[in-house]
C-alpha cells in the first residue's frame, strides 16, 4: 500500500507544482537581442519619442534605451525599468545593467536599443565592451523590474511647448515601482466631473483649455500583476504654473484597485479544489492497481493533459481577455458618426448596446455588424452575464479592445455599481463572437439573412453606396458584386469604408446582388438575392436579402461570368483564401487575358497628414534624412506605417497615393517620399500638408483637409525624384551623417536609392582582412561603424526589388581617404534594377 500512497502522494503534489507554478515565474527573465545607438558622449538623446527632452538624456545617470513596439505599448512603456544582462558569459558580467524607456526603436529583432553608456555596462570589464561593440547585436535576456531611480510615487513636469492658461501639456517622468500610467485626468470644480486629458504621444498627455485655478489629477497606474488603480494628487499643480516646472505626487493616496487578480486565484483555486477531490479518486482506483508503471504512465498522462484543462478554465472554453473602456454620449446611446457609416441606426440598434472595436475585431470593416458578449472580470462590481454588442464603429484605447457606448458599459455592473464602475475608465474584460439576433426580420415567412440600405449620398443612376445594417449568425461580409446583364459577368463593388460599399455607373435596374460571407469557421460562401434592388431605387431606402438559398458545396465558387442561380455557393475549408487566389491567378494566364500589374499592386488604405508652418516635411523624421527630408521630391513626403517602414528599409521609398473621393480627389493623386514613420488611425500613410492637398481638385484642398482622414489606394513605383542624370546614372546617393568622427566612428545617411529596391545591407571592404565587414542600422537609412578602416572606401549595398529578388551594388573607392562628415557621394555602378 505504500507504494499506492506514494503514487496518489506524488499526483496531488504535481497538482499543486502546476496550479503554483505561475506564482514562481513572475519574475522570469525572457529572451531577447540588443543593440546600442550613436552619442557623442555616450548618454541618452534628448528627442526620444517618450518626450522626456534633456531629462531623458541623463536620468538614470544615462542608462536608458529605446525599446520595441511591444515594450513602449503606444507610450504607456516610458519610463518603465528593466534588468537587461547580456547571454554570452565570455564578455558579459551576470548582473547585466538596470535602465530606463526612454524612447521607441526596433532594430534588427531586437527590444533594446541602449545608449552607449548603458551597453557597455553589460561587459564584464571595459575591455570586453569593445568585443561587444565589434558585435552590434547581442543575445540577450530581460525582466521588469521595479523603479527606484528617483524618490516619488509620480513625477511629472509641465511640457515646455504648454501655453499658460491655454493648453496644458504634461510629460510623466517618473512612476514608481512596476506600474504604467494608461490614463490622466484633470478635476473640473464647475462641472463637478474628471475630464481626460489625452496621450498625445510617449509619455506627453495635454488638454486644450484646461480648468482655471490649481489643478488637481488623478494617474490611472497598471501594476505587473494587472491590478488597475488611480492615484490621486490634490493641488497637484499651483494656480499660476508654468511651462518647465516640475512637480511630484509624494502626498498621493491610492484608492479603486482591481481585484482582478484576486478573482484568477480563486478560479485557479476552484481547479485546484476540484483537481484534489479527484485525485482522491484516482487513489481509491490505485489502492486496487499493482503496477508501479500504470502509476508511472497515469502521472505522465496527468502532466500531459493538465495544460489542455487549465486553459480551458482560465479561458472559459470561449472568451478572450481583454480590456474596455466607453465613450461619452449625452444619452448614453451611440455615435451617429461611427466609422462603420450606419449613421443614425448605429446610435439605436441592439437598444444602444454598441461599441467601437480594435483593428483586430474591426478587420478593415467587415467586423461592423459583428456581435459580442463582453463580461467584465471584477465580481465586486460585475454581473455574471455581461452586455452582448453590435460593432459600430472602429477605436482603440489603452490596450482595448472595446470602447463601449455608455449604456453598454454600465449593463457590465451588478445593480447600483455603474457609476463606480465608471469611475475605472478601463476595466478587464473577456469577450466571445456570438450570433447576432437583435432584430428579428421574417419577410414573406422567410428569414432575412442581410439588411442593406441605399446610401444617403447615392445618386440616381449615377453612382450607388450601399451600407449593410444586418448580417444574421457570425458572419462578417467579405465582398459584394452587382450582376451586369450586359456582358453577363459578376462586377464588384469597392468597399469605401466601413460597412458602406459602392459602385460608379451601376447597371440599370432592377439590380440582383451577391455577398460573399466569411463564418466564425473559416468557411466562405455567396449569398444571392435576385432583384434585390428596385429599378428605380431611392437614396435612403432599405431592402433585404431574404432568399431560402440552398448550400452547394462547389470547389472554388462560382466564376465570374456564371449567371445567378438563387444559391449559396461554399468554399469548402480545406481550401485556403490564397490557394483561391493563386487558382484564380493561373487560369486568367492561361486563357492568354491580360492582367494589369499596376491594378493588382494598388491596395486601399487610408492617409491623413501632419502641420508644418510651411506645409514642406520635417527635419526630424526617424529615417534620419535631416534637412534633406524637409524639401526632397519638392516636400512631397509622407511618414509610413510600420509595414512599410520596414524597420528602416522602407525610407526613401516611392508612392503613388490617390484619394477615393472622385467629388473632391483627382485621379493621378501625388508621388511621395518616406522620410518618416507614423501611424494614425488605421492610415498607412501621414503625408507633408503639400502632399496631401495635392490630392485634391483644385479649390478643393481645404475641404479635403477638413476631413482629417480620406481613403486612399497606393502603389510603389520608381524613385526619379533625385536628378540622377547628373550624376553619372548612380542608382544610390548617401552622406556622411554629421555625428560622424573621422577617423573613429562613421556613419552614412542613404538618401536615394532608384527603382524599387529597399537597401537591406551595407558591407565595408576591409583590405587588412580580405574580408567585407557589415555596418549596422542604427535607425531609418543610417547605417554606422566604429573604426572604419582606412580609406578611400569600398562599399557595396545589398538591394531587395519589389520582386524580392536581391542583388549587391558594388562601388569602388565609395569613400575618399579623408573623408569629412556632411559630405554627399554616390554609388556609380549601375546594376539591372527593377522598374
Amino acid at each position: 500500500m505504500g507504494s499506492f500512497t506514494l503514487c496518489s502522494t506524488t499526483l496531488v503534489g504535481l497538482i499543486i507544482m502546476v496550479v503554483l507554478l505561475p506564482a514562481f515565474c513572475t519574475s522570469q527573465f525572457t529572451d531577447s537581442r540588443a543593440t546600442y545607438y550613436g552619442s557623442p558622449d555616450c548618454y541618452g538623446t534628448p528627442r526620444g519619442a517618450c518626450g522626456f527632452g534633456e531629462y531623458g538624456r541623463t536620468v538614470n545617470d544615462g542608462y536608458v534605451s529605446g525599446v520595441s513596439y511591444k515594450l513602449f505599448m503606444n507610450g504607456s512603456g516610458c519610463g518603465a525599468c528593466y534588468q537587461v544582462r547580456c547571454k554570452n558569459p565570455q564578455y558579459c558580467n551576470s548582473d547585466g545593467v538596470n535602465v530606463v524607456v526612454t524612447d521607441h526603436g526596433e532594430g534588427d529583432r531586437t527590444d533594446f536599443i541602449m545608449s552607449p553608456r548603458a551597453y557597455s555596462k553589460l561587459a564584464i570589464v571595459p575591455s570586453a565592451a569593445k568585443e561587444l561593440f565589434a558585435c552590434g547585436v547581442v543575445e540577450v535576456e530581460y525582466r521588469r523590474i521595479s523603479c527606484q531611480y528617483s524618490g516619488y510615487n509620480v513625477m511629472y513636469k509641465v511640457h515646455e511647448h504648454s501655453n499658460y492658461p491655454h493648453y496644458l501639456a504634461l510629460v510623466v517622468i517618473y512612476v514608481a515601482g512596476q506600474n504604467d500610467v494608461t490614463a490622466l485626468e484633470i478635476w473640473r470644480e464647475d462641472c463637478k466631473e474628471w475630464i481626460p486629458m489625452r496621450r498625445a504621444f510617449g509619455g506627453v498627455w495635454d488638454m486644450a483649455n484646461p480648468p482655471s485655478g490649481s489643478v488637481t489629477l488623478r494617474f490611472q497606474a497598471t501594476g505587473s500583476g494587472g491590478y488597475t488603480y488611480w492615484v490621486q494628487s490634490t493641488n497637484a499643480i499651483p494656480q499660476d504654473w508654468k511651462a518647465g516646472a516640475l512637480y511630484d505626487s509624494t502626498g498621493c493616496r491610492e484608492f479603486g484597485v482591481s481585484r482582478y487578480r484576486l478573482q484568477w486565484s480563486g478560479a485557479r483555486l476552484s481547479v485546484f479544489h476540484d483537481m484534489l477531490r479527484a485525485s482522491t479518486i484516482w487513489s481509491s482506483k490505485f489502492s486496487r492497481c499493482r503496477d508501479k508503471q500504470l502509476c508511472a504512465m497515469l502521472i505522465n498522462i496527468i502532466l500531459v493533459l493538465f495544460p489542455a484543462f487549465c486553459s480551458s478554465a482560465s479561458n472559459n472554453a470561449t472568451f478572450t481577455a481583454s480590456r474596455a473602456t466607453y465613450f461619452s454620449s449625452p444619452d448614453g446611446y451611440g455615435s451617429r458618426s461611427g466609422a462603420c457609416g450606419f449613421g443614425d441606426y448605429g446610435r439605436a440598434i441592439n437598444n444602444g448596446y454598441v461599441s467601437g472595436v480594435s483593428r483586430a475585431l474591426y478587420k478593415d470593416g467587415a467586423g461592423c455588424g459583428a456581435c459580442y458578449k463582453v463580461r467584465c472580470k471584477n465580481p465586486q462590481l460585475c454581473n455574471y452575464d455581461g452586455v452582448n454588442i453590435v460593432v459600430s464603429d472602429y477605436g482603440e484605447g489603452d490596450r482595448t479592445d472595446f470602447i463601449m457606448s455608455p449604456r453598454a458599459f454600465s449593463k457590465l455592473a451588478i445593480p447600483k455599481s455603474e457609476k463606480k464602475l465608471t469611475s475605472y475608465g478601463v476595466v478587464e474584460v473577456e469577450y466571445k463572437r456570438i450570433s447576432c439576433k437583435y432584430q428579428g426580420r421574417i419577410i414573406n415567412n422567410n428569414i432575412s439573412v442581410i439588411t442593406y440600405k441605399i446610401n444617403e449620398h447615392s445618386n440616381y443612376p449615377y453612382y450607388l453606396a450601399l451600407t449593410l445594417l444586418y448580417v444574421t449568425g457570425q458572419n462578417d461580409i467579405a465582398r459584394v458584386e452587382l450582376w451586369h446583364k450586359d456582358t453577363k459577368k459578376w462586377k464588384a463593388m469597392r468597399r469605401a469604408f466601413g460597412a458602406v460599399w459602392d459602385m460608379a455607373n451601376p447597371p440599370s435596374g432592377p439590380i440582383t446582388l451577391r455577398f460573399q460571407a466569411t463564418t466564425n469557421l473559416g468557411y466562405t460562401y455567396w449569398i444571392h438575392s435576385t432583384n434585390a434592388i428596385p429599378k428605380l431605387w431611392k437614396a435612403g431606402a432599405a431592402y433585404h436579402a431574404n432568399n431560402s438559398s440552398q448550400r452547394s458545396h462547389v470547389g472554388f465558387g462560382a466564376s465570374s461570368s456564371q449567371k445567378p442561380k438563387k444559391s449559396i455557393f461554399v468554399s469548402d475549408r480545406i481550401f485556403p483564401s490564397h490557394v483561391h487566389v493563386s487558382f484564380s491567378l493561373k487560369f486568367v494566364a492561361s486563357c492568354g487575358r491580360s492582367v494589369s500589374t499596376d491594378k493588382l499592386q494598388e491596395v486601399a488604405s487610408r492617409a491623413t497628414y501632419y502641420g508644418t508652418p510651411d506645409g514642406y516635411g520635417t527635419p526630424s523624421g526617424a529615417c534620419g534624412f535631416g534637412e534633406y527630408g524637409r524639401t526632397v521630391n519638392n516636400g512631397y513626403v509622407s511618414a509610413v506605417s510600420r509595414a512599410l517602414y520596414k524597420d528602416g528599409a522602407g525610407c526613401g521609398a516611392c508612392y503613388q497615393v490617390r484619394c477615393k473621393n472622385p467629388h473632391l480627389c483627382t485621379y493621378d493623386g501625388v508621388n511621395i517620399v518616406v522620410t518618416d514613420y507614423g501611424e494614425g488611425d488605421r492610415t498607412d500613410f501621414i503625408l507633408s500638408p503639400r502632399a496631401f492637398s495635392k490630392l485634391a481638385l483644385p479649390n478643393s484642398d481645404k475641404k479635403l483637409m477638413s476631413y482629417g482622414v480620406v481613403e486612399v489606394e497606393y502603389k510603389r513605383i520608381s524613385c526619379n525624384y533625385y536628378p540622377t542624370h547628373h550624376i553619372n546614372n548612380s542608382i544610390i546617393t548617401y552622406k556622411i551623417n554629421e555625428h560622424s568622427n573621422y577617423p573613429y566612428y562613421l556613419a552614412l545617411t542613404i538618401l536615394h536609392v532608384s527603382g524599387k529596391n529597399d537597401i537591406t545591407a551595407v558591407e565595408l571592404w576591409q583590405k587588412e582582412t580580405n574580408q567585407w565587414k557589415a555596418m549596422r542600422r542604427v535607425y531609418g537609412a543610417v547605417w554606422d561603424m566604429a573604426n572604419p578602416p582606412r580609406g578611400p572606401i569600398t562599399l557595396r549595398f545589398q538591394a531587395t526589388t519589389n520582386l524580392g529578388y536581391t542583388y549587391w551594388v558594388y562601388s569602388t573607392n565609395a569613400i575618399p581617404k579623408l573623408w569629412k562628415a556632411g559630405a554627399a557621394y554616390q554609388a556609380k555602378v549601375k546594376l539591372i534594377i527593377a522598374k
